[in-house]
């Protein structure tokens, strides 16, 4: 499980350099000023590692960066990952930030529609 974690975080940079920014809105383009791009995530919650602040996601496509897929998202704020439970559908600002370390983290987290209990 790690090595497929970090295979998936590996890959997801790899992905992040080759994507190109859409149209920003002034919020964006204020997070912009600082090397942040803000992007709006829709998806559902696969797998939840509250221990590294992690979620594993399966998002819709994001216009203007990357196609539909699975991966793993860091919490802005690890501590959400308790109020979250797998199958949840989400909707979240994606924060990539465009710098030596690319970085990609989660926050402002809604559920739109919490998962059904088995």
């Amino acid at each position: 499980m790690n090595l497929q974690f970090i295979a998936s975080v590996t890959l997801a940079l790899a992905l992040l350099t080759g994507c190109q920014a859409g149209r920003r809105s002034a919020a964006q383009a204020s997070a912009g000023a600082a090397g942040v791009q803000v992007y709006h995530l829709r998806g559902k919650v696969v797998s939840i590692d509250a221990a590294h602040g992690i979620l594993l996601v399966d998002s819709e496509a994001i216009p203007g960066f990357m196609a539909a897929m699975t991966m793993p998202y860091q919490l802005k704020n690890p501590g959400v990952a308790a109020t979250l439970h797998p199958g949840d559908e989400i909707t979240a600002d994606l924060l990539v930030t465009k710098s030596s370390e690319d970085t990609m983290q989660l926050e402002h987290i809604a559920v739109a529609a919490q998962a059904k209990p088995k």
